[in-house]
């Protein structure tokens, strides 16, 4: 039925600005002003989020204090920055170990890896090896294993391999990644990623 196709209905004003945050009191026009400067905002780089990138990326991996130097936007720009590294339309992993922070910077990952076009596959907690195995033996274009290894429990941190599971350090990617963030020059695609689950552990123990 046509009159009743919900594309034709007139849209609820009120409804949108309360679902952006907005107070009915502010205009349409101002509200669409304040969500184009979020989105900006949120897109952009700040000298904070530099001074954090170049002071978390190491020799071989990423680390910081969590909630100090690695916060879930530090998460976010690292996934998005690993993500235009190997390209629009890949598939990359994410592993995590048993840390508490780790769930968190997990979904922050996700969310970056996804907004520029690449796709998830979360493999949930496993070891570094398990995460390693994944990626070579699922032919994956590469991935991002949450871990400190022996860092107290405060430290978070990240440790990215391209595909065959073969780990990014300075001079083999790494810095690369590192430059996509501080330069902003992140993928901007037509389509974002999506992700999916795959559970690994019964391959990994069988291979």
């Amino acid at each position: 039925n046509i009159k009743d196709d919900p594309r034709r209905r007139k849209p609820d004003i009120n409804k949108a600005r309360k679902l952006l945050g907005f107070s009915p009191k502010i205009s349409l026009e101002e509200g669409l002003k304040k969500t184009i400067e979020w989105i900006k905002s949120h897109n952009e780089v700040s000298a904070d989020d530099m001074e954090k990138i170049k002071k978390i990326f190491r020799a071989y991996d990423v680390r910081g204090v969590y909630g100090n130097d690695l916060t879930g936007r530090i998460a976010e720009l690292v996934g998005k920055g690993f993500g235009t590294f190997v390209g629009e339309g890949k598939n990359i992993v994410i592993g995590r170990d048993g840390r508490l922070s780790s769930q968190s910077l997990r979904d922050s990952l996700a969310e970056g890896i996804k907004s520029v076009g690449c796709n998830v596959i979360d493999i949930g907690l496993v070891t570094t090896p398990m995460f390693y195995f994944t990626i070579a033996h699922f032919k994956f274009d590469g991935g991002i294993m949450i871990s400190a290894s022996h860092n107290p429990k405060e430290w978070n941190g990240f440790k990215i391999a391209k595909e065959k599971g073969l780990l990014l350090a300075e001079g083999v990617g790494l810095d690369k990644v590192r430059e996509i963030i501080l330069q902003n020059s992140f993928n901007n695609p037509k389509i974002l990623g999506n992700e999916e689950f795959k559970n690994v552990v019964s391959d990994y123990y069988d291979f």
